[in-house]
């Protein structure tokens, strides 16, 4: 086995836009570059149709969907961004990063 040396968290947040525009939920410049980090995501909503759209800089890298779950690898180098479907929808999160 290695060591990836994560051993700083910011914790478990709740996220939640008032509109379906794109925010930033990691800014990278607040992390050192190439950082190992991962991001844990659940999508809270109950709707089936309800999603989180997760973008990190300009590129896609995937959807949400209601109940849904993720545990996604970030490098720290570009924003970490969430697009919602709906407004009414809340994220949990929790960033676990070397600091």
């Amino acid at each position: 086995g290695g060591s990836t040396a994560i051993s700083q968290t910011t914790g478990l947040g709740v996220s939640s836009s008032a509109g379906t525009s794109i925010y930033t939920l990691y800014t990278a410049a607040s992390y050192n570059d190439d950082e190992a980090a991962k991001v844990y995501l659940r999508n809270a909503a109950t709707d089936a149709t309800y999603y989180a759209t997760i973008t990190i800089g300009s590129q896609t890298v995937g959807r949400l969907y209601a109940g849904d779950v993720a545990l996604i690898p970030w490098d720290t180098t570009q924003d970490f961004k969430i697009t919602q479907s709906h407004a009414s929808i809340n994220v949990e999160h929790i960033l676990f990063h070397e600091g």
